[in-house]
């Protein structure tokens, strides 16, 4: 057979083999199916070849299941389907003996199959049948394999009946048409939208085989019982954005089953197996022969598969058998292992991986060390070539004032610095003033809408970034939530203007419960609330109801109204193109069949290579089949009506396809407001599972007018049929228009496109709140809750303030605490709670907390007074004249009592605000003159302050003292008491002002900013002023003593009118009115300009620290600090600029430093010498110094510097060098290490003081955390990539060579990034070193004791974890709500055997347990895990218990399990059991061939059945002659309606059958009267009708009327006025006696005419009349007799009708078929696992030597003995022992209690014992250094050589417990960690006691291999090894008692000592069973233990 292409080979391997991974759709080619039986009849060949020298009997047996397969491959057409013409060809052979074996055939289209056999010559033919493919739920409802039973029903017909004319062919074309042809009413089908179609997805109902076909063969045969077998199938139904699922090939079932059934009935089940094993063996050879191309993934899964077969094989048949059936077999699984290997050692072993020493060794470090660095000695040199600086400076405004027309809407306002804030303040104050007054101008425009909601989005944006930058400034964004609600009103009001019908319609929401909205607004709200109808639906969710706005405006609206109009028009037109559509594929489909049917098949002359003999095979090109293809081929796509059936979703649906764009805009300004603004959030945030969005939908995008981006939108979750895949109809045949024009499916719900969800009800949240309350410092956030008070509740209260004292901040004490929390209980006295406070303080009005607190208190607005007033309830206090009176005395006191301390200034601050909300509320002129006494005392107070610091901070030499006091000067000068003065204060000090609480500080800014913004028109419009010219002088003089204006001060021009200027000598001075800042020359006044300040070296340099300058004379430079600058260096610095390099230049006691950028060592230098360094040029010693980032003035002894070395540089520190990045050493190393870091990160340093000793060699793998990255390589390998630069630390792993690990640093990050690692990189094979796979590897990390023990998981635990939960294929049900098909998401990037199952359910495990320790941890550092919803549950238990198959035990073996196998009810029934019985009937009545009737038919019932069920009272066709015999047999059409050929057939069909019964194939017509009958809508009534007519010759004697047709609509008997109408055959006029008539005298002519034509027609009619009535009288009769009436010979030609009848005849009773199902056996699990391998017979101890024989274990090798002495104790430990004995001895005397005293016994015992370990031993002195080393080497070699001898005897032996899984991997991983796990006692205690003693002997091995390893390391170091060598451990405990505490041996490296065992013993077993208290010492020469009984 020739080499299978790649695409074959993998439909072999998918469908046979079934794998992990699947593929995601459907699969099915003819072409592949072809190939699946040419390698079945291959497999068998070969098998039988195998076998026919020694067992020629099984050689004949296994050649005829290769003639039956081969028949099934015969019998096969080009397409798949069923060839009639060859099936009656291997029929009658069948029944000649030509032909050998059974026939299977493939019904495909019927889902079924059908065995035809002999069993014997001369014997009956037996037909068996059976379904194939399961339903999609019954596979999705079953974890494990369905049992199902072969064959389902069976017949047998006798080979005389059989062989009787026609039969064969008959049968052979049903069979062949229904293998192709699909029949109506067989497919399961879904229901949408109210409608049920065809479901494709899911499998057929075999009823046409396993019912009709079966009640036809039992009529000509009858049941049989047959042995029938049971089969295990595991199947499965894989879906992704396909039109059809995956699911496995219902030919191989069909392949397997006849094979099954042949074994068992001619040899036996084992042989079945074996021949299994050869077809799988084959799937491996052509699997092999792609390996290029194919993953080592799947050879691995063949062979895992084959592996199964052949331990399930071994089982059940002799071992000579065995070796015969599987010999070539066995090889090919040695070489596809050794392939593997090969492949796979290929990657490993890359040169490419390796180090070469070589290299490094010959590398020359002192000759690198040589930098070359230009841009630095270009940098010196510009040093000594700088000039000085001209004079430059100008002014240069660069930000305009803003002014909006009162007739515009503000635009183009956001702005940068303060100027944002500015401009904010310039859009409120224009919504204040004038957005009433453009409203009413622009009510009515159609873009009033649109332009507010851009306004109010642009606004809220810009507003809610500056007011909320850093942090939130509460009384900003509340005028921001007024601005808002003020747009959003005036946008409501134009909307409602627009369109009157929304004032029905209340918003269903409500202004946040908060104080802070005004009466307006709220009364807004319930005005509109109360105009709306109660019951009106939601503007935002309730879509299509019939009272909803859109459905109200659409029934006014004319242009919706003709926009329905017109979808409608269009979709008719389309649904009429469609109809004619449909129409012209049933006319192409009937005559691509007709023209199919008149022909046959084409054959051609084929060599047949399975049979080596030339044979007669069907045609490629057969235009038969070409035919009947594309008739079956035809589709159509279904028509959706694209409006809703619901006339009111229809209408609404028209509204929102072209909704009024001013209705859209108010709709998202709601939205915006809602949920951007205000914080509302949806109860209930769901996306949507699919989204079909109205502008998108067919019949509609054409009509859309509604705005693009608008934020609600028409949403569907469901599909549209023309969006699904019943949108393609199949079955043109029987399809009708109903069937192709559906109603629309789509279910519209409101959906916002921004948050994603559809609407639901809102809910409000408390952002407004928090945004507007002052936040307390982080040390303070306990008192926050008391600024937060709902303002009108009183749910607080004092008592729970004094319950909380726990939560008292630190810095607080108790009574301020309780003052605190006390002062703001109680909206209605709160003042009066403010009044205590300053009357009997107990809290410090200097705190910033108190300052928030009144802050809070005073701007908080409050619920609504009684009477509405504008105090509202919290402050109408305020309007009492006595409580003002006595406040503001209190305040006045409290301003004399902090007058002198300007600490204090936050309390001044406090009581200034107090005084102004006094002043705004009260009206009374005495308390107003009051505060403005104590406003100008306060400005006294800090205007005196603010003279005293500024004289003070010149005079501050500290730098941090110096900003201290720039921070008190803002802040004083925040209290605004002198404006100018105190705004240019502010304006000089704010940058450079380090506030202890940022948020109030930016709070009381933005108060300053908004009050220069109120006064701004005031000064700028009364420049002229005297006054105002003499303040500005005095307040510029303030801070610049020098100024004396030489003009007055002017105004610049629009759009610079905030800046003043004026002119001071020949000096340009400049005032800004709205930032106040102050320019001399266009620089600030004694700063360095803001280029220089905002450079990004300022902060890392002088933090933010305020420098003063004046203009220098320094060459290259522009200014120089007045005073020095840092406390302890005192450098006097000089500043310049060049290009992008800030210049400076540092000078302190005769030295200079030159700050050089670092950008000249960029890329020159490793990073960390770029970043982490300033680099200062010292003028002296003409190097560059390197100082650290952190602290860049300090002059360092060990600091590294740059040396001149020739043309080039060295940097050096000490006796360290830098080796050149760039040189051959640098570049070497670099590169080596360039896996691990980033070069530019690496840097090498030569170290020439340094020795290095070489000790013991231990191998390190050194690996960086960071991003992980992997994908596949062209050769299918993965590669994994760390991110460098996203590298946080390095892991560095020892490599344990004796256990086969990699051992981490005990933290739980790096052994989950360990095992992650481990997964990445995982293949199929284990690694060399773990004797694991990757994935085996990291299962075992994840499952270990150290990583379930985790104390808490921290985020980047949970994020690895997460991620290696993600490893394992994300699994679904599709659709998610029932269980019929699952996808599954694997990672296309690895392998799929290293996605394992197990990832997930570990790290969920892992999840579960933090979670429930989750109360054991503290909130802020408890992470809360994510859920892992991305794998159903059910769906991955499914998949462990499939794909254990292919993987080990322990690592997804054991889940193989049978208890979740179900028997399968097979469908082979159809619903209606009446359909098969009607069927038989039909079959006999026409197989008997007797005029005979089954029941009795009753004439009216069957004339009423016709006429009602059937014809409907439509034209009924006469007979014409063109139905012809063949036309009578089966087809699937016959299975309609019966109403669908009735009506053209009937009299065709009665005059055929009864005149032409010789020509008719009796079966055909059987069969054809059998399909009819089988029908759902049959009548058996017709069916013995229409069987009457071909059995009883009776009938054809009766004569068929000849008309043209027959109007049944009419009725079944004859009318008069349709009598009338038939009698009016007249005599001629001139045969009647009025053409006699005579003419009267004098009558004209003419009259005479019309008199006798008068009476002639009066006459006439007379007689028609009488005769139709007489006639009309006679019905029923057979024959009518000529009425005699008057008149009728005279006038009429009279006639008669011929009537007959149809008369009954009885029937026999009806045979009805019942096959029975048979049993077979099911198999036991086929894997080798790890309790087969300790069922072997445990190694026995050799007693002879070392070396190890097949079944004993070699000898350990000789204990070491090495001589020991003891040392001599020094004097310094006597005297130790001395003085503690003594402290003994002195606290026994001062013990006085109980407990006292025994601890100083327990003391004194734990003394006395650490006298004993004292003792210091060491080797004997006459063993020399070397001889020790030798002895030490030699007992590690031996032991080593012993390690390994018992490593390769056990794994010899487990691989003897089976060869073949062996020779593929599928044993247990076998290596040393192996069977140290079987120390766990769980294990342990199930082992046998010879098992037992191997492990302990194996775990001793270890230990001991661990302790010479460690005395071998420690062979220079005399004392620890003497320590070491006296400890040979074991000795007073045995490790057969404890196995498990040898694990802590090896796994520590230790040996539990005497001591230590001694503990443990009390802590097992404690004395008297009493509780046990030991305290342990860490080191052990002082080990003891102190112990308490209680």
């Amino acid at each position: 057979m020739p080499l299978l292409s790649l695409e074959v080979t993998l439909y072999l391997f998918h469908h046979i083999v079934l794998p992990p991974k699947l593929p995601k759709a459907d699969d099915w080619n003819a072409e592949y199916e072809d190939a699946l039986l040419d390698t079945t009849v291959e497999a068998l060949r070969t098998f039988g070849e195998a076998v026919r020298n020694e067992q020629p009997q099984l050689a004949s047996q296994i050649d005829l299941v290769v003639c039956t397969v081969g028949n099934l491959r015969r019998v096969r057409n080009t397409s798949g389907f069923v060839s009639d013409s060859q099936l009656a060809d291997l029929l009658h052979g069948l029944t000649s003996g030509k032909t050998f074996g059974a026939e299977p055939l493939e019904i495909k289209a019927q889902n079924a199959a059908v065995i035809v056999s002999r069993q014997g010559a001369g014997a009956d033919v037996f037909f068996e049948v059976f379904e194939l493919s399961p339903p999609n739920e019954t596979v999705m409802g079953t974890k494990g394999r369905l049992k199902r039973s072969f064959p389902t029903y069976a017949c047998q017909i006798s080979l005389q009946q059989f062989q009787e004319k026609g039969l064969i062919e008959s049968l052979a074309h049903t069979l062949g048409k229904m293998s192709f042809e699909e029949a109506p009413g067989f497919q399961p089908q879904t229901r949408k939208n109210k409608k049920d179609h065809d479901e494709t997805r899911d499998t057929t109902h075999p009823g046409l085989i396993t019912d009709f076909f079966t009640h036809i063969l039992s009529v000509v045969g009858q049941p049989a019982d047959v042995q029938g077998v049971w089969k295990n199938t595991r199947e499965d139904v894989l879906w992704n954005n396909g039109l059809l699922p995956w699911r496995r090939s219902p030919l191989w079932l069909l392949v397997r089953t006849t094979m099954r059934l042949q074994f068992a009935r001619i040899s036996s089940a084992e042989v079945y197996k074996a021949a299994m094993v050869n077809i799988l063996a084959r799937v491996l050879r052509s699997v092999k022969a792609h390996h290029k191309s194919i993953g080592t993934d799947v050879l691995y899964v063949i062979s895992a598969k084959l592996t199964g077969r052949l331990q399930k094989l071994r089982g059940l048949i002799s071992e000579r058998s065995f070796g015969l059936y599987t010999k070539s077999i066995m090889k090919l699984l040695k070489d596809t292992q050794s392939l593997m290997k090969a492949k796979i050692g290929r990657l490993t072993n890359s040169v490419d991986n390796n180090i070469d020493m070589a290299v490094i060794s010959s590398l020359q470090l002192r000759y690198d060390l040589d930098i070359h660095l230009p841009q630095v000695d270009e940098f010196i040199a510009k040093i000594f070539r700088r000039k000085r600086q001209p004079d430059i400076s100008a002014f240069h405004p660069t930000s305009k004032c803003l002014v909006f027309s009162e007739d515009e809407l503000p635009i183009n306002f956001s702005g940068s610095g303060e100027y944002m804030y500015f401009y904010l303040a310039t859009v409120e104050k224009w919504v204040e003033d004038h957005l009433s007054s453009w409203l009413e101008r622009h009510i009515s425009d159609s873009t009033t809408c649109k332009q507010l909601l851009r306004l109010l989005k642009e606004y809220f944006h810009c507003a809610n970034s500056a007011y909320s930058a850093v942090n939130d400034i509460p009384r900003s964004l509340s005028i921001m939530y007024l601005t808002v609600m003020e747009l959003w009103i005036a946008c409501d009001k134009c909307a409602c203007k627009m369109y009157p019908l929304l004032h029905d319609f209340d918003q269903k929401w409500s202004c946040p419960r908060s104080s802070r909205f005004p009466c307006p607004l709220r009364a807004y709200m319930q005005s509109r609330q109360i105009n709306a109808r109660a019951d009106a639906p939601s503007l935002y969710r309730d879509f299509g109801l019939s009272s909803s706005f859109a459905v109200r405006f659409f029934d006014e609206s004319s242009e919706h109204q003709r926009l329905r109009s017109n979808i409608e028009q269009h979709a008719t037109v389309r649904r009429q193109q469609k109809c004619h559509e449909l129409a012209k594929q049933k006319q192409l489909y009937h005559d691509l069949k007709d023209r199919s049917n008149k022909r046959s098949c084409d054959y051609q002359k084929a060599y047949d290579r399975n049979y080596t003999f030339t044979s007669t095979e069907h045609a490629l090109w057969c235009e038969k089949c070409s035919l009947r293809s594309q008739a079956e081929q035809l589709r159509i796509q279904v028509h959706e009506w694209p409006l809703s059936s619901d006339q009111a979703i229809a209408k609404a649906t028209v509204f929102e396809l072209r909704i009024p764009k001013a209705y859209s805009h108010w709709r998202d300004a709601t939205m915006f407001l809602l949920i951007e603004v205000l914080g509302f959030t949806y109860s209930n945030t769901r996306e949507p599972r699919t989204r079909y969005i109205l502008s998108d939908q067919d019949g509609l995008s054409t009509f859309w007018g509604s705005p693009w981006d608008q934020r609600i939108n028409l949403v569907s979750e469901d599909k549209p049929l023309t969006g699904s895949h019943y949108r393609v109809k199949e079955g043109i045949e029987f399809l009708e228009e109903k069937d192709i024009c559906v109603d629309n499916a789509l279910r519209y719900q409101y959906f916002d496109s921004l948050d994603n969800t559809f609407t639901n009800p809102l809910r409000s949240t408390q952002k407004v709140s928090k945004k507007c309350t002052y936040q307390l410092p982080a040390r303070s956030s306990q008192l926050q809750p008391y600024l937060r008070i709902p303002t009108t509740s009183n749910d607080i209260t004092p008592n729970q303030v004094i319950a909380s004292l726990s939560d008292c901040p630190s810095h607080f004490s108790l009574d301020e605490y309780k003052a605190f929390g006390s002062l703001p209980i109680g909206y209605r006295i709160q003042y009066q709670n403010i009044l205590v406070q300053l009357a009997m303080p107990a809290v410090d009005l200097t705190k910033m907390e108190t300052q928030c607190l009144f802050l809070q208190t005073l701007h908080r607005a409050g619920p609504l007074s009684s009477n509405n007033s504008v105090e509202r309830t919290a402050h109408e206090i305020l309007t009492n004249e006595s409580f003002c009176q006595a406040l503001t005395d209190k305040i006045n006191a409290t301003l004399e009592r902090v007058s002198e301390n300007w600490e204090a200034w936050r309390a001044v601050a406090t009581l200034v605000q107090l005084t102004l909300r006094v002043l705004s509320v009260n009206t009374s002129e005495r308390i107003a003159a009051k505060c403005l006494e104590l406003l100008q005392e306060a400005r006294q107070i800090s205007l005196k302050w603010l003279n005293n610091l500024k004289k003070r901070l010149p005079t501050a030499t500290d730098n941090s003292q110096r900003k201290e006091l720039s921070s008190k000067l803002t802040g004083i000068g925040l209290l605004c008491t002198i404006l100018i003065q105190a705004s240019i204060v502010v304006q000089e000090n704010k940058d450079v002002t380090s506030s202890e609480r940022e948020n109030l500080y930016r709070a009381m800014l933005q108060s300053w900013r908004l009050l220069l913004f109120r006064v701004f028109p005031v000064l700028s419009g009364n420049m002229s002023s005297d006054i105002l010219q003499e303040g500005l002088n005095q307040a510029v003089a303030a801070s610049w003593a020098a100024f004396r204006p030489t003009n007055r001060w002017s105004v610049l021009k629009n759009p610079w009118h905030q800046w003043m200027h004026v002119k001071c000598d020949a000096i340009a001075v400049h005032f800004n009115l709205l930032t106040a800042e102050l320019l001399v020359k266009g620089l600030p006044l004694s700063r360095l300009p803001q280029q220089y300040m905002g450079h990004h070296l300022y902060f890392s340099l002088f933090d933010k620290s305020s420098i003063e300058v004046m203009l220098t004379n320094e060459l290259g430079m522009e200014f120089s600090a007045k005073r020095s600058f840092h406390a302890d260096w005192c450098y006097n610095l000089n500043f310049g600029m060049e290009g992008s390099d800030m210049l400076i230049l540092a000078a302190r006691d005769g030295m200079k430093f030159d700050l050089v950028p670092s950008r000249v060592f960029k890329d020159r230098l490793p990073t960390i010498f770029v970043d982490d360094y300033f680099h200062w040029y010292d003028y002296n010693t003409e190097e560059v110094e390197f100082r650290p980032r952190d602290d860049p003035w300090s002059p360092i002894s060990g600091a590294w510097r740059l040396k001149r070395c020739g043309a080039s540089w060295r940097l050096l520190n000490g006796n360290k060098s830098l080796v050149c990045p760039v040189s051959n050493t640098g570049s070497t190393i670099s590169n080596i290490l360039s896996p691990l870091e980033l070069q530019s990160h690496i840097h090498v340093l030569f170290d020439g003081s340094s020795v290095h000793e070489r000790g013991v060699e231990d191998r390190l793998a050194l690996i960086p955390e960071g991003s992980v990255e992997y994908s596949k390589t062209m050769m299918g390998h993965v590669s994994v990539s760390i991110g460098l630069d996203t590298a946080g630390t390095t892991h560095a792993y020892q490599v344990d060579e004796v256990l086969g690990r990699l051992i981490d640093n005990g933290s739980l990050q790096s052994k989950l990034f360990l095992c992650y690692l481990h997964a990445l990189t995982s293949h199929c094979l284990p690694d060399a070193l773990t004797g694991h796979t990757g994935t085996e590897a990291a299962l075992s990390i994840l499952r270990s004791g150290a990583v379930s023990s985790f104390d808490v998981l921290t985020a980047s635990n949970t994020d690895i974890l997460k991620r290696i939960a993600h490893l394992t294929p994300g699994r679904d049900f599709y659709p998610a709500y029932i269980q019929v098909m699952q996808q599954v998401q694997w990672d296309e990037n690895l392998s799929f055997m290293s996605q394992n199952p197990g990832f997930y359910t570990v790290v969920d495990e892992l999840f579960c347990i933090a979670r429930k320790m989750k109360l054991l941890q503290p909130n802020d550092v408890y992470v809360d895990p994510p859920k892992l919803a991305f794998v159903k549950p059910y769906l991955l238990q499914r998949d462990m218990i499939r794909t254990s198959t292919f993987r080990v035990d322990g690592f997804g073996a054991e889940h193989h399990t049978h208890e979740f196998d179900r028997d399968y009810q097979v469908r082979a029934r159809v619903a209606d059991p009446q359909r098969g019985l009607r069927c038989s009937v039909a079959a006999e009545m026409i197989f008997r061939n007797q005029p005979t009737l089954h029941s009795c038919i009753n004439a009216r019932n069957l004339q009423s059945s016709l006429r009602t069920n059937y014809l409907h009272d439509a034209t009924v066709q006469g007979p014409n002659g063109q139905l012809e015999p063949l036309t009578l047999r089966y087809d699937a059409s016959w299975l309609a309606r019966p109403s669908s050929f009735l009506l053209d057939m009937w009299r065709n069909l009665h005059s055929l059958l009864a005149t032409s019964a010789r020509r008719f194939n009796k079966f055909d017509l059987m069969i054809w009267l059998s399909t009819t009958a089988f029908a759902e809508f049959a009548d058996i009534d017709v069916i013995q009708a229409l069987a009457a007519f071909y059995n009883c010759y009776a009938l054809a004697s009766i004569e068929i009327p000849s008309v043209a047709c027959f109007n049944l609509a009419e009725g079944d008997s004859p009318t008069l006025s349709a009598i009338q109408d038939l009698v009016q055959v007249y005599q001629p006029f001139q045969a009647c006696p009025e053409y006699d008539l005579p003419q009267l005298l004098g009558e004209p002519h003419w009259q005479w005419n019309i008199k006798r034509k008068n009476d002639f027609e009066i006459n006439q009619s007379k007689a028609a009349k009488a005769f139709a009535c007489a006639l009309h009288a006679q019905w029923p009769c057979a024959v009518p007799t000529t009425p005699r009436t008057q008149s009728a010979e005279t006038y009429l030609n009279t006639a008669s009708a011929m009537f007959k009848s149809v008369v009954c005849v009885e029937t026999k009773d009806n045979h009805v078929v019942n096959v029975q199902a048979h049993s077979g056996r099911i198999s036991n699990s086929s894997f080798y696992g790890i309790n087969d391998v300790f069922n072997l017979e445990a190694p026995v101890l050799s007693s002879t030597s070392q070396s190890s024989t097949d079944s004993r274990r070699p000898v350990p090798t000789t204990p070491l003995q090495i001589p020991m002495e003891q040392q001599t104790i020094d004097d310094g430990n006597n005297q130790a022992k001395v003085r503690l004995t003594s402290l003994c001895r002195k606290l026994r005397i001062g013990a006085e209690s109980s407990r006292e005293k025994d601890y100083i016994l327990d003391l004194r015992d734990s003394c006395d014992s650490l006298a004993l370990q004292e003792a210091k031993f060491q080797v004997r002195a006459d063993i020399s250094n070397s001889e020790l080393i030798m002895l030490l080497e030699t007992y590690l070699g031996d032991y080593r050589r012993f390690f390994e001898d018992i490593n390769f005897l056990l794994r010899k032996l487990v691989q003897s417990g089976d060869e073949i899984a062996a020779q593929i991997g599928q044993l247990p991983r076998i290596s040393p960690t192996f069977w140290l796990r079987q120390l766990n006692r769980d294990r342990f205690d199930s082992l046998t006691q010879h098992w037992k003693k191997v492990v302990i002997e194996y775990g001793l091995a270890v230990t001991e291999l661990h302790r010479a390893r460690r005395l071998v390391a420690l062979s220079s170091h005399p004392h620890e090894l003497a320590e070491e060598l006296r400890n040979s451990g074991h000795l007073n405990w045995l490790p057969m008692d404890f196995p498990e505490t040898l694990p802590l041996e090896f796994e520590s490296g230790l040996l539990v000592r005497e001591v230590q065992e001694e503990i443990a013993k009390q802590m097992r077993c404690p004395p008297n069973d009493a509780n046990f208290v030991m305290q342990l010492v860490a080191k052990l020469k002082r080990l003891g233990y102190y112990k308490q009984n209680g």
